[in-house]
Formats: C-alpha cells, structure tokens, sequence
C-alpha cells in the first residue's frame, strides 16, 4: 500500500505539482528548479520533482495549508518533453488541499483529481466540479477526463450537465486550456467567456462559446 505524501506550507507557493515545472522547455530552470526545495515547507524539504514523482506512481499528495497559482498543471499527462508519448498516464494520484487554492486550478490536466476544502479563486484550467467522495472537500477532475469517460458523466455537479454527448457549462466559470488534449468526438457548449487556449491540443472536441480571451480558439 502506499504511503501518502504531507506537505505543511506555511505560506502560498506556486506551481506544486505541476507536470510542466512552469513550462520548463521555455524557461530552461531560470523559473523553477525542478529538484528545488518547495519552499515554506514546516517539517519536510520535498522538490517540486518530488511532488510529480509521487503522483505519477500514484501516491496521494496531502497539502496542509493554502497553495498558489498552478496547482496540478497537466495532471495525469506523458509529456512529450520528459520522454514520454502527450497522452494519459494511468492511475496517477490525487492532490488533497486543506486551506485555498490561488487561480489556474489544472491548466491542461488530463487525469487524477484535486480535492479542496477551502476556496478556488478564478479562471480556472481544464477542470470542473463533480460530487465528492470525501466530506469536506471540493472534489475538482479534468473536463477532457470526463469527455473520454462516459460512464463517469452523472457526477458532474449542477448547473453543469451533459446533455446527450455535449457537455453544458453554465457555471459562468472562466477557464483556460478548455478540453485539453481531448481526443473523443464529443461537444463542449460554454454559456459565458473562454479564457486563453481555450482547446490546446484538443484533437477531436468541437467548443462552441462567447468571448474568447485566445485569438486561435474559434479554429476548434
């Protein structure tokens, strides 16, 4: 069985368990060091690397106190960068927060699932809320996730829907990366604004919106 991992923060850090490390093709660790230290950690000196590691193989990551922007960004992805294929990665774990989360909440996630007692503040990625199974937590999982899995589609939670094969966002969420990497023939209909790359990746998901905050979008 595995053990889970605990970080205490003391203060808000950014971009904790993020598979992309803050894009890290672009900035070359000038950013962010993948083997550094998380910092305002009280009792433990885990990396961002060791984070990710930890939910790649499926271990449970527990946070206690409020965290930054960037959480769990491209959860539950192969990143092509990092050797792996852009697609999926099976039975990644899950990232327990017990305080806030700051914005851009899942950018491109993919799987995996983020539960939150505190608040969420907007725009958010590529998430959305469904029933929780743990009390006392938002429980928040990857909107291509639930696109690809339609055994799955009765937990998203009100005003949200699926309504046949088409997902309905009526929330007025704004969201970025919007269907990330989807690669099913499905239908995502948005009642309110789209934030930036509103389907990066998106092979096969047709989105249809009002304003979009990513000049290419309309392309889906």
């Amino acid at each position: 069985m595995l053990l889970d991992m605990e970080l205490k923060q003391t203060a808000q850090q950014d971009c904790i368990g993020d598979f992309t490390y803050n894009f890290l093709w672009q900035h070359k660790g000038a950013k962010l060091n993948p083997t550094g230290v998380i910092p305002s950690q009280s009792g433990t000196s885990y990396s961002y690397e060791d984070v990710v590691e930890a939910l790649k193989s499926g271990e449970d990551v527990h946070i206690l106190g409020d965290v930054g922007t960037r959480l769990a960004s491209s959860l539950g992805v192969d990143l092509v960068y990092f050797g792996g294929n852009g697609k999926e990665l099976p039975d990644v774990g899950s990232i327990f927060v017990d305080g806030n989360v700051d914005s851009h909440l899942g950018i491109s996630m993919l799987s995996g699932a983020v539960y939150v007692k505190g608040e969420v503040k907007e725009p958010l990625g590529n998430v959305v809320q469904v029933k929780s199974d743990r009390d006392g937590y938002k429980k928040f999982v990857s909107i291509t996730w639930l696109l690809h899995r339609q055994e799955e589609r009765d937990s998203i939670r009100e005003p949200n829907e699926f309504k046949e094969d088409e997902l309905v966002l009526t929330d007025r969420v704004l969201r970025h990366t919007l269907a990330a990497r989807c690669i099913s023939d499905t239908k995502v209909r948005v009642k309110g604004d789209v934030g930036k790359r509103g389907h990066i990746d998106a092979k096969r998901a047709r989105i249809s919106r009002g304003k979009c905050g990513y000049e290419r979008c309309r392309s889906a």
